[in-house]
């Protein structure tokens, strides 16, 4: 069995708010990056492994987030994480920030990484990360329950 997803629980933290009172954009950046590494951990790997026993730097190339509705402080968010999609060089993971009371969908992200050497030069995604995990079976689409696909993709 090979891991396509992963959810995890956040608290929204008072350092994290803008002047506005909102969570400031750069946090739900770091969530997601987060919700990354423990999607990898749930395979026993990190961001570490992948360079140490392959020579192969895991590393984001793209970042498109959508942000639908402001987290406020004191919530507790929910980071899902699936892996959309496995390519030659590179992965594609599509994330959602939710508010954990209720679900309501505060963010959500369309991730691309790929794996590199040392020179940045694109090496084929190790047949570890090949045999570990697996694209879920939505693919590279919004599913509806995820905000579905708004034209722009």
């Amino acid at each position: 069995m090979t891991t396509d997803r992963v959810t995890s629980t956040q608290n929204v933290r008072s350092y994290e708010l803008d002047p506005y009172k909102h969570v400031n954009n750069g946090a739900y950046v770091n969530w997601f990056e987060n919700g990354r590494e423990l999607f990898l951990r749930a395979e026993d790997r990190d961001y570490y492994f992948y360079p140490a026993a392959e020579d192969a730097w895991f590393v984001v190339v793209n970042i498109n987030c959508d942000f639908t509705s402001a987290a406020l402080a004191g919530e507790q968010v929910e980071v899902s994480t699936r892996l959309a999609k496995i390519g030659r060089s590179s992965v594609v993971f599509r994330q959602t920030i939710r508010r954990a009371e209720d679900g309501l969908l505060r963010a959500r992200a369309r991730v691309v990484m790929c794996f590199a050497d040392s020179h940045d030069q694109a090496k084929p995604v190790p047949e570890d990360f090949r045999s570990r995990y697996s694209p879920a079976p939505e693919g590279d689409r919004w599913t509806a329950e995820e905000g579905g696909e708004r034209g722009e993709d």
